[in-house]
């Protein structure tokens, strides 16, 4: 015999949860960009260190880890490696010693500006199946299902 709780629950079907959706989506989106960004030795993570750096004013480690929702020990190996491939500069600050301050190099800036037609091509792919106003509504709940989760991950 069920218990009330078996009677009451609904049959369980994996392709209906949400996050196995939400993680198969994720998967396949993050597969097509890293597939586009790597002809240029990008990836992912570059990519969001580099853009947040050069064009939303993002320079040092730690308001890096904050911005992007990953560990500073994950930003600290991103940041080697780009500093090893001469795409950042990384300087003490003017007004706190101990602080770094990080900026593109001509060549790192010149790299992100080769691969933004990428991100945004696979973004456009996605997005371009939704309407206007589903788009909207999508972001929106994204927004819902994000609010509060302020951890941060190891790796993005």
């Amino acid at each position: 015999m069920k218990n009330q709780l078996e009677s009451e629950m609904l049959p369980y079907q994996l392709h209906n949860r949400i996050g196995y959706r939400l993680s198969r989506l994720l998967k396949i989106t993050q597969e097509r960009l890293e597939q586009e960004l790597s002809a240029h030795a990008m990836t992912r993570l570059k990519w969001c260190v580099m853009s947040s750096i050069e064009w939303e004013q993002i320079s040092t480690p730690s308001q890096l880890a904050t911005h992007i929702g990953i560990n500073r020990p994950a930003v600290s190996r991103v940041l080697v490696q780009l500093r090893q491939e001469k795409l950042i500069t990384q300087s003490f600050s003017n007004s706190d010693g101990r602080s770094r301050q990080i900026t593109l190099t001509e060549q790192g800036v010149e790299k992100l500006l080769l691969c933004r037609p990428l991100v945004d091509q696979v973004e456009s792919f996605f997005l371009s199946k939704m309407s206007s106003r589903d788009i909207v509504r999508f972001e929106r709940l994204l927004d819902v299902l994000l609010e509060g989760e302020d951890v941060l991950v190891d790796k993005l």
